[in-house]
């Protein structure tokens, strides 16, 4: 990838640096004559523009508009913005619709634009190409993709057009979010090895059901293993698959030696599920696994002691609301033939999330207002809130989060995207932003809150040793290849995920009804679906 767009990375950058150099801090005329400053700095403008942005309303953001780092935004740019914010849940059906009508915005920032949407709304010129903007005007983007190995191909279309911006927040802990965690005082309170292997891990929770491993006198209040199927990376099923096959989570792909390869077909994910469903069957995993949401979740863990031995979640507060400083990270078991596997998200890339549409007059100022975002000034105000009051430079001797000298501590209390949080001063994860993976775990270890350490600590030590980068890569394909993968990929996951909870909740038997199961696939198009997925492939990564 890096060979075949470093051409593409030399021009940004050399364009970057001669349009800064050339211009010696005079200002520089855009395409449609506004007066500009130079590339990297501020103002932009001499005189105040406004633009229309759509964004999403999170519940840990009080207030876009007003918000400390929107507001030191402007000020730094001279560039206003009224944003039309929208509740995350309603977001994608929102953003549809505006597209869908002569009604959008001057741009579309965290709207997680997926590559089908990029493509048919840039070939029909109501997203504009951001390449030639990123030539002629980045500044700090081309220095932010140079130093990723996967940009700007991830994001440029197979005709070389850019349409969305990525966003980089480089989350180690996230890269292995297909996590488990298990109850360390339970295996202390039964005198149990932490298990490493499938048949060690079925003994674990056999004791975890039958004793009193909760120590509160009652031994018919534990439940062994808990997730949540209908929750992002929660699922016991899929953490418990990645001992027999490579699992992806959602997908069922894998790539090995540059092939594409499906896994739900296979006679591998079988007996991956029948071993989960003898767990059920046993009642080592509670059935309403299946089916049960994080709020009904977080009242079975709740009490005052803990009633959980083994939770999956990328986070250990996905499904535990109490007592969960008792938990550690559970690594991949070493299934029957060795397989012991961990997922690896494809990438620490958040795509589509800044868009520009043909209703913004003299784009480029708006696109410099985006580049703006991506400077560690602007990454460290978005993430924490102002210097002093979010967070302050670390200290020499100072450890970071990966054992390092630490960049920066956050202060104490501030929180800026948790559950009961509601702040004003910073915009993480609906800024665009350059948070890469030093600058993540740079963040001082200690004071009030732990769990980025605690992540930290359950992705390097449990997870990393097992990580195999089989996951599909993330790209932009052409409008035809996009439109075909969508259709194929909706129908099969959709069957595919309601004939798991099928074969795992008993409806179906994975002896009598196999074959019929691997027939539809034939009428689902699973051969043509691999085809349409390896050309794409081979167009970007051979």
């Amino acid at each position: 990838m890096k060979r075949i767009f470093s051409s593409v990375l030399c021009a940004l950058l050399a364009a970057s640096v001669l349009a800064s150099c050339g211009n010696g801090g005079s200002s520089s005329g855009s395409t449609s004559g506004v007066t500009m400053s130079a590339n990297g700095e501020y103002p932009i403008v001499s005189e105040k523009v406004t633009y229309t942005v759509m964004a999403p309303q999170t519940n840990y953001i009080l207030d876009l508009q007003t918000n400390a780092y929107t507001q030191w935004l402007e000020e730094k740019t001279n560039v206003h913005i009224d944003y039309e914010t929208v509740p995350e849940a309603a977001l994608t059906e929102k953003v549809n619709l505006s597209l869908a009508s002569s009604e959008i915005p001057d741009a579309y920032l965290s709207c997680n634009l997926d590559s089908a949407s990029q493509v048919k709304y840039g070939k029909e010129g109501v997203f504009i190409d951001l390449a030639p903007l990123i030539e002629k005007y980045g500044y700090e983007i081309p220095k932010a993709y140079e130093a990723n190995s996967l940009l700007p191909g991830a994001v440029t279309t197979p005709d070389g057009e850019i349409f969305a911006l990525a966003g980089i927040n480089e989350c180690y802990h996230c890269l292995y979010c297909g996590r488990a965690w298990i109850n360390q005082t339970w295996l202390d309170n039964l005198g149990l090895d932490y298990p490493e292997t499938t048949e060690e891990f079925v003994n674990v929770l056999r004791a975890f059901k039958e004793q009193d491993a909760n120590g509160n006198g009652d031994p018919n209040d534990e439940i062994p293993m808990l997730g949540i199927s209908g929750m992002w990376r929660a699922s016991c099923y899929d953490f418990l698959l990645g001992s027999f096959v490579y699992n992806d989570f959602t997908d069922r792909l894998s790539v090995e030696n540059g092939t594409v390869n499906y896994v739900a077909n296979t006679e591998e994910f079988r007996e991956g599920l029948r071993f989960i469903r003898s767990l059920i069957e046993e009642e080592l995993i509670d059935p309403v696994s299946l089916t049960i949401t994080e709020d009904e979740a977080h009242v079975l863990t709740g009490g005052d002691v803990a009633t959980v031995g083994v939770a999956t979640g990328m986070a250990y507060w996905n499904v535990l609301s109490a007592n969960d400083e008792e938990y550690i990270g559970l690594s991949p078991l070493e299934g029957p033939n060795g397989v012991r596997n961990a997922f690896v998200r494809a990438t620490g890339i958040v795509a589509g999330q800044f868009a520009i549409t043909n209703k913004a007059e003299n784009p480029e100022i708006l696109f410099r207002w985006a580049d703006a975002q991506f400077s560690e000034e602007a990454t460290y105000f978005s993430s924490w809130g102002p210097e002093g009051e979010g967070w302050e430079k670390a200290p020499e001797g100072t450890l970071g989060i990966n054992g390092k000298q630490a960049l920066y501590t956050v202060l104490d209390g501030v929180n800026n995207t948790g559950a009961d949080t509601v702040q004003n001063l910073a915009m993480p994860n609906i800024a665009l932003a350059n948070r890469t993976s030093d600058f993540r775990l740079g963040q001082a270890v200690g004071g009030d809150d732990k769990s980025e350490e605690r992540l930290y600590e359950a992705a390097s030590k449990y997870y990393y040793p097992y990580a195999k980068e089989q996951t599909y890569p993330l790209m932009v394909m052409s409008a035809e290849d996009s439109a075909v993968v969508n259709e194929y990929k909706t129908a099969i996951n959709a069957y595919v995920d309601e004939m798991i909870t099928g074969f795992l909740a008993g409806t179906y038997d994975l002896d009598k009804d196999w074959d019929s199961y691997l027939a539809e696939f034939d009428a689902l198009g699973l051969e043509d679906y691999l085809k349409v997925l390896q050309s794409a492939y081979d167009k970007v990564y051979k």
